[in-house]
């Protein structure tokens, strides 16, 4: 497993900054870089303005600040860090894809500085540069705007442990890759990094010519000494790359083995899960079909109880005229027992009177009789 590598350098000058630009995107000569490799270099993250035109560092710079609050009240402090330059780069013999590696360093970076309160872009400018002895690598230039919408590198860099933590966060991030952190608590810098691949190219001896050697012997023999050490050097490249090829397929297979199981324990989940559910549904609907059920039963012995209410109450009423009927009938007797008394009597003191108000009582019964038949 390579390593990867992140570095930070705090710039606190404009002037320090614009000369940056110059370098980063080759403005100037820049000694140790191969002009011939120049068109592999690439901005890969920008900042553009309202017209789509791409700004420079310092421009950039300005366009970031000039809506923080912060600045807008009290510009920036004497000696302040204006912007963070960061530096990725990873061990020069692992052969990785450099376009995802790329996007990845953005990512991350993203995702490290973007903490300001107002969501936009901490990140100026990410350049790639593949021209310079030792390995390619990334050139980020950060304004380091806190979750306060100040101007604080603090927050950032100072601390050994903050700085502990980003090369560990920034490690785990590319271990995608196959590379891993440097070591804990290192100081290694990007100039020393680059100082020694540069030594490792001067490390190859060339041979020196024999005695009585001509020219052209001489040089055949250093061209077949140099193609058989680059062809040493292929052969172990090669021998490397099957080896990672190897351990990624292993490595695939593995997490292939790992995510199939974990398939597999989330789908009998699901399952088990979806088939309680469909338990406990048809429980609820047969407990609704019997509660329907027991209130469809209990409405009609309601609706039962209440007409055999209706007919006791009908029952009840006659029962009343009933009786109202035999206390009428017995008042009606006894008055005829009594009237039946005192007429005897009446017949016997005045025979003629009594029969003359008999006379009159039938005919009034039979007056009565009639009104009744006509109706």
């Amino acid at each position: 497993m390579g390593y990867c590598f992140m570095t930070t350098q705090k710039i606190k000058t404009m002037g320090t900054l614009r000369s940056k630009h110059i370098h980063n995107f080759r403005e100037a000569t820049v000694l140790n870089a191969d002009p011939e490799l120049k068109d592999q270099n690439e901005e890969i993250s920008a900042t553009f303005d309202q017209q789509g035109n791409r700004l420079d560092y310092n421009d950039a710079w300005q366009d970031r600040m000039k809506d923080l609050p912060s600045y807008q009240q009290h510009g920036t402090r004497k000696n302040a860090v204006l912007a963070i330059e960061v530096v990725t780069t990873f061990s020069r013999d692992e052969n990785i894809d450099l376009e995802k590696w790329k996007e990845e360093n953005v990512k991350w970076l993203e995702k490290t500085f973007n903490v300001s309160p107002d969501g936009k872009n901490n990140v100026l400018s990410v350049v790639y540069h593949a021209d310079e002895p030792g390995n390619v690598h990334c050139h980020a230039i950060v304004v380091p705007v806190d979750e306060k919408g100040n101007l604080n590198a603090s927050r950032f860099l100072d601390g050994r442990r903050v700085m502990s933590q980003m090369q560990t966060d920034y490690g785990k991030s590319m271990e995608q890759f196959g590379l891993e952190r440097g070591l804990e608590n290192g100081h290694a810098r990007h100039q020393d990094i680059k100082k020694y691949y540069a030594e490792l190219n001067n490390a190859i001896e060339v041979s020196q010519p024999k005695e009585q050697e001509d020219a052209i012997t001489y040089r055949n023999r250093v061209i077949e000494e140099l193609q058989t050490m680059q062809a040493a050097a292929l052969r172990e490249r090669n021998e490397k790359k099957r080896e990672m090829e190897r351990y990624l397929a292993q490595k695939r297979k593995v997490d292939e083995e790992q995510l199939a199981k974990e398939r597999s324990t989330i789908q009998k989940d699901r399952d088990t899960y979806i088939q309680k559910v469909k338990e406990e549904n048809k429980e609820l609907m047969e407990s609704i079909e019997r509660n329907k059920k027991d209130l469809y039963y209990t409405q009609k012995r309601l609706d039962n109880i209440e007409e055999k209410i209706k007919l006791t109450e009908q029952d009840y009423q006659e029962l009343l005229d009933a009786v109202a009927d035999v206390k009428d009938t017995e008042m009606k007797l006894t008055f005829f027992d009594k009237f039946q008394k005192q007429f005897q009597l009446f017949s016997k003191q005045e025979p003629e009177r009594a029969k003359q108000f008999s006379d009159e009582l039938k005919y009034m019964g039979t007056l009565r009789e009639t009104k009744e038949r006509e109706r």
